[in-house]
């Protein structure tokens, strides 16, 4: 039996210390640990821009969405003339946050946009003077038009958090012989299942019997059951059953041959 796969089906249920206890992966944020799938603790940003990195490694970004616009210029003093459409996008900037633990696989500089989304979580908020908030248009001849600016004294703190993994718990002798037993009581329901289906003529089931009896689970080995099982699954087209056959007979070679 399999005494560190029992310990990894009961980590959930024994460590205590994780924040929640659905399945999943978790990330660790100012020293407790949070599940990526509790939307009611994570925030999505979709679009940041870098305005500057700490040397801690914070980020300094600003939230933005992209807007497109279309506008006709041209003509000459309201006489006919060439007009042209322009398309052009803009920017429209709103907070500005300190980014934590944010993993990047390439150097970031300011100006740069971070890839969305981007899952953090509100950790606190801090007072760095005196930042901007931007409406900037970009348009085809590649120039940028500052339209609007504000000033932000206070601005939060998200943590993308860092990679966590339950420890493995210390399971006592009475809790590793518990589960035990619920994996043996498992296993040996299952096995009557597939016996059942497997007798009622069911040919994917009559190749798992085998194999149950092959390897002993819910049941005791019996290699004999197994050929047959195996055997009858494999008359009917069952090509697992035809694949453990053929495994089965090149082990008996090989094992003639040692001997």
């Amino acid at each position: 039996m399999n005494i560190h796969a029992l310990k990894i089906s009961l980590a959930l249920l024994l460590s205590g210390s994780v924040a929640g206890f659905s399945q999943g992966s978790f990330r660790l944020v100012n020293g407790k640990a949070y599940n990526v799938l509790d939307s009611s603790v994570w925030r999505y940003f979709d679009n940041l821009e870098v305005r500057s990195v700490n040397p801690d490694g914070g980020l300094v970004c600003r939230c933005f969405t992209v807007h497109d616009d279309s506008f006709v210029v041209g003509g000459n003093n309201g006489f006919s003339g060439s007009y042209s459409v322009v398309n052009a996008s803009h920017r429209v900037y709103g907070e500005t946050i300190l980014l934590l633990n944010y993993q990047s696989y390439q150097p970031l500089s300011p100006g740069m946009t971070l890839p969305g989304p981007i899952r953090a979580m509100l950790s606190n908020v801090a007072t760095m003077g005196s930042t901007s908030s931007l409406t900037t248009y970009r348009g085809s001849s590649g120039n940028d038009n500052v339209l609007r600016f504000e000033n932000i004294d206070n601005y939060p703190v998200y943590d993308c958090g860092v990679d966590y993994y339950p420890p493995e718990p210390k399971l006592t002798p009475a809790q590793i012989k518990s589960a035990i037993k619920a994996r043996l009581a498992q296993e040996r329901k299952t096995f009557l299942w597939v016996y059942s289906q497997a007798t009622n003529g069911d040919v994917s089931m009559q190749c798992d019997l085998g194999e149950h009896y092959l390897n002993g689970v819910g049941t005791s080995t019996n290699r004999d059951l197994a050929i047959h099982w195996l055997r009858l699954a494999s008359a009917s087209g069952d090509f697992e059953a035809s694949n453990v056959l053929a495994r089965i007979t090149e082990t008996n070679s090989t094992a003639k041959l040692d001997n």
